[in-house]
Order: structure tokens, then sequence, then C-alpha cells
């Protein structure tokens, strides 16, 4: 059913942003301490 297809794609695409966020947040860390 489609609302179900949309909440997993949402839920997907937030896991995404998070993941992306995140390694951007580690990188600046990185630079900051290197």
């Amino acid at each position: 059913d489609t609302g179900h297809s949309t909440s997993k794609q949402l839920l997907y695409y937030c896991g995404t942003i998070g993941i992306f966020t995140t390694t951007n947040i580690y990188l600046q860390l990185l630079k900051k301490y290197l």
C-alpha cells in the first residue's frame, strides 16, 4: 500500500541525511583537531 511505501521512503531519506550530517560533523572535528 502506498502509505507504507511513503513512510519507508521517508525513513530511508532521513537515515541518509543523518549519516551524511554525522560524517560531516566528524570531518569538521577531525580538521579542527589535526
